[in-house]
């Protein structure tokens, strides 16, 4: 599995950047009626997260404590 992890996907860089995403987060209610509660997950351009100063995703635990991209 580790010879198919491509770090471009970590870096977040192009091929695999992303635009800004807004998503519903909840609800604000009031007599009047509701409204939504937006957050929002930043672009990525095609450098990547290290062009914006940030690190490389890490990769997911599995449950049982290790990692499912290092042993």
């Amino acid at each position: 599995m580790r010879a198919l992890t491509d770090p471009r996907v970590a870096n977040e860089s192009a091929p695999f950047d992303h635009p800004s995403f807004s998503y519903p987060e909840g609800q604000i209610v009031a007599a009047g009626g509701a409204t939504d509660i937006m957050n929002s997950i930043p672009a990525v351009g095609a450098g990547g997260l290290s062009a914006k100063g940030l690190p490389p995703l890490k990769p997911f635990d599995d449950p049982a404590g290790g990692s499912i991209l290092r042993p």
